[in-house]
């Protein structure tokens, strides 16, 4: 199964749809100081322990902090079955951008 990226401009029309699961791949204190409206904080360190947390029903929108790992995790969940989006550049990214 493939996954799909995201630029920063598609990010609010994710965040807005009801069957997405939104997961903050970054360390626990960069999750506290900023983090996606709706995120849940899975640190990528122990996303393979924290599988059971994502819903299968869901398309699970990963992000990080500019774009590598969550690219890494969208490809492993993928392969697990998941329906997967990443964003381009991570929250680096959307600085530039207005976002919730």
């Amino acid at each position: 199964m493939e996954y799909k990226t995201i630029s920063p401009k598609e990010v609010k029309a994710y965040l807005r749809r009801s069957d997405v699961q939104v997961i903050d791949l970054r360390e626990k204190e960069s999750y506290d100081e900023l983090h996606l409206k709706g995120a849940i904080s899975i640190p990528y360190e122990e996303l393979d322990s924290s599988m059971g947390k994502l819903d299968r029903g869901k398309v699970i929108f990963l992000y990080c902090e500019r774009g590598s790992i969550s690219l890494r995790a969208a490809g492993k969940l993928a392969a697990a079955g998941y329906r997967t989006v990443t964003l381009v550049g991570g929250i680096f990214a959307l600085r530039h951008h207005n976002f919730e």
